[in-house]
């Protein structure tokens, strides 16, 4: 089995989270990262709802892509993450 390709996100908002669902369409596992804790709660609804209604479409797997993606919370910021 190949490696899957990780990719993160910065920023759980709708377009983010649209990010997140392509690229887990496309096989990769993803993380959602924001620093605001109740973003990433209103992402994982969205995610949810979003996934849902590409699966009633017959697009995709619900439970195929959100078990590709994760949320994650930090208190720290992108240049502290890096140095």
């Amino acid at each position: 089995m190949a490696k899957r390709m990780m990719v993160t996100v910065l920023g759980s908002g709708s377009i983010g989270t649209a990010f997140a669902i392509l690229f887990a369409r496309a096989g990769c596992k993803v993380k959602i990262w924001d620093k605001f804790p109740e973003a990433l709660e209103r992402s994982q609804k969205e995610l949810a709802e979003k996934a849902s209604s590409l699966a009633n479409h017959k697009l995709v797997d619900s439970s195929q892509i959100l078990g590709l993606i994760a949320v994650s919370y930090t208190h720290l910021t992108l240049p502290t993450i890096y140095s």
